[in-house]
């Protein structure tokens, strides 16, 4: 009996001994793990890699410090687009590039094991590994934004140019090719570009991101114009030197220089310096804009030394004293409508420039055009005197030296 007694003594402090060791392991067990629970509420857990990097133990601060410098040096990435042959320097924060990293350090921190102390018991004693991947984005807004400033520094707006006489000598000046940055065509480069910079995340190896942008030249150059090369025709009128006849003559002789007139274009001596009673025309012999007819006559005479015939002109009723009689053409305006008009047609494959200006006591009328205007031929006119005032007119063509061809232009009658 007291075996037995004593036994069931022996057995029952076993069991309390196993009870409380396997209560002490427990104790230690949670005790432990509470506590790796509290010194990792605000930290990352050992072996917590974000795309790759150990940040294992790193403080909410170290994390935070880590992303906004890992988020900086991308930015810093520099961004070379080139243009038309022309580079243009920028870096990836100018594209609003951005990573997450408040959603990585919100993930890594809220852990959803690290509200529950049985599974940091576990992360404790098992171990384990974090993987985190930040992500770069890019703000298309901003893209576009940013291409539409870019356009702003690339686009040229082109010039014409114009024709300019100097020194006697006709030049086509101050053309300026243009160019228009493709807006479309560029976003979606640069948006390709930095996909593919961007996709493997391993964006920290990359130093410069190239982007050849995408535009298109603009050529608002005349290229009509700029044929015009050699003076083909110049006939000189003599004038008297009258102030008020004088004043009448620049006027008009301003009015019509510098005037172009296109292949198969009609130009119009009244479009240009009519109506001859207009502000700045003076009377002179009984009538407002008199004298004119000497630069229209100027001009007809350097026409015709064109080989041009598609011509419309008046004679005079009476002869003038400044050209022989079938040289002149008058011009006639009432109310400010043409009366008569002298007008041609420019029917030479090149442009015609008119140079109008004074030379001494001469108006001189000069006409430009390209070198080939007129296919190697040479003009000459002259004016037979018929009886009783009447005149014929002749327009001659030759070809090296040779009289190739003889046209009759008019026959004029004047009164005494």
């Amino acid at each position: 009996m007291k075996k037995t007694f004593k036994l069931k003594y022996i057995l029952i402090g076993i069991c309390v001994s196993i009870l409380l060791f396997i209560v002490g392991i427990y104790s230690y067990i949670f005790i432990s793990g509470k506590k790796f629970m509290d010194e990792y509420k605000y930290k990352a857990y050992p072996s917590t890699y974000i795309s790759g990097v150990d940040v294992s133990n790193m403080s909410d601060r170290e994390l935070s410090s880590y992303m906004i410098n890992l988020e900086d040096n991308i930015k810093s990435i520099k961004l070379n687009i080139t243009v038309n042959d022309k580079n243009y320097n920028y870096t990836l924060d100018d594209l609003g590039i951005s990573i997450n990293k408040n959603e990585v350090i919100r993930d890594i921190l809220a852990k959803e094991e690290k509200k529950s102390l049985m599974a940091s018991v576990r992360r404790l004693f098992n171990g384990g590994n974090d993987q985190y991947q930040y992500t770069i984005t890019y703000n298309e807004i901003k893209i576009r934004d940013f291409v539409n400033n870019l356009k702003k520094q690339v686009d040229i707006e082109g010039l014409s140019g114009e024709l300019r006489m100097q020194n006697n000598v006709v030049s086509y000046d101050g053309y300026k090719e243009g160019y228009a940055l493709n807006k479309e065509e560029t976003t979606e480069i640069v948006e390709n570009e930095l996909y593919k910079a961007l996709k493997n995340q391993d964006i920290e190896s990359i130093d410069v991101i190239n982007v050849k942008a995408s535009g298109e030249k603009i050529d608002k150059s005349n290229h009509d114009l700029s044929s015009i090369n050699t003076k083909i025709s110049s006939y000189k009128v003599k004038y008297a030197d009258i102030s008020t006849l004088k004043n009448n003559l620049e006027i008009a002789i301003n009015d019509i220089d510098k005037v172009v007139i296109m292949p198969g274009k009609e130009f119009s001596f009244f479009e240009y310096a009519g109506p001859y009673d207009k502000g700045g025309y003076r009377e002179f012999k009984n009538m407002v804009g008199n004298g004119v007819c000497e630069v229209s006559t100027a001009l007809y005479n350097s026409v015709l030394l064109t080989g041009i015939t598609d011509i419309s002109r008046e004679h005079h009723a009476e002869l003038t004293d400044y050209v022989p009689g079938g040289l002149d053409a008058m011009v006639v305006s009432l109310d400010g409508q043409s009366l008569t008009d002298f007008k041609f047609k420019n029917t030479l494959n090149y442009p015609i420039y008119i140079s109008a200006y004074f030379e001494g006591e001469y108006i001189v009328i000069d006409l430009w055009s390209n070198e080939a205007a007129l296919d190697n031929k040479e003009y000459r006119v002259e004016s037979i005197a018929l009886n009783n005032l009447a005149y014929d007119t002749y327009l001659y063509t030759y070809q090296n030296g040779i009289l190739i061809n003889s046209t009759h232009l008019s026959r004029d009658y004047y009164k005494k």
